[in-house]
């Protein structure tokens, strides 16, 4: 695995699109509730602002095998991506 300096900030429109996502699972009631957030907002991880964005950081390379990964279709792996954040979800 290699090291990565994130440089700038991900792309505003999509911070928006996930602080919305964030602020509904805030407000579930219940696991039950926040499964189903989870599970109709997971194009969010597809998004091309994001993930363009992380090959980019990345310089089109696969975080763990640093295999250029510039056509995959595979989603970002947002168990490994952490952003800097004030509040836990």
């Amino acid at each position: 695995m290699r090291r990565i300096v994130i440089q700038g900030a991900p792309p505003q429109l999509w911070l928006v699109k996930a602080e919305a996502i964030i602020t509904k699972l805030r407000a579930a009631v219940n696991e039950k509730e926040r499964e189903q957030i989870i599970e109709a907002n997971e194009k969010l991880w597809r998004d091309p602002l994001i993930r363009d964005w992380l090959l980019e950081q990345f310089y089109n390379k696969c975080w763990y095998t640093e295999a250029y990964d510039s056509v995959s279709s595979i989603p970002v792996s947002y168990t490994h991506l952490t952003l800097p954040t004030n509040r836990e979800v």
